[in-house]
């Protein structure tokens, strides 16, 4: 019996620690919008709240609203319809396969990886959050 609570012990710490699944993926769109709410705090506040994510990586899902091209890289721009959006998106994600880029459609479902970037409020109340480098799972 000993023996049997040790290999099943051993097999829960190895889930936990090694599982992709439980593995922390970073906040959620909402979650980090909630925190860098202008109303609730002040810019200072914003600024320290920014720099504990900036460059963590998020895995989030959204709506295709937009596609751009540059000359070396495409900026998606997603709708998560959970928080307000401004000019109808609310995520953009600076993507270097612009290939795959140009075969999303507007409407779409898709799920990007990408580091926290940069992020803006806007007057309507939106909040935008950038996403670069990122890619589209």
């Amino acid at each position: 019996m000993k023996n049997f609570m040790r290999i099943l012990s051993l097999t829960f710490v190895s889930l936990l620690f090694f599982s992709p699944a439980v593995m922390a993926a970073g906040p959620t769109y909402a979650s980090l919008v909630d925190q860098l709410n202008p109303n609730k705090n002040t810019k200072l506040q914003l600024k320290e709240i920014w720099k504990k994510y900036k460059g963590e990586e998020v895995t989030w899902s959204g709506t295709v609203v937009e596609v751009k091209g540059g000359r070396k890289s495409a900026t998606i721009y997603l709708s998560d319809t959970s928080r307000k959006s401004y000019n109808k998106y609310n995520i953009t994600v600076s993507v270097n396969d612009k290939e795959r880029a140009a075969k999303l459609n507007r409407g779409q479902k898709i799920r990007v990886k990408g580091a926290l970037y940069d992020f803006d409020h806007h007057s309507n109340g939106s909040t935008t959050i950038d996403l670069k480098p990122g890619e589209v799972l």
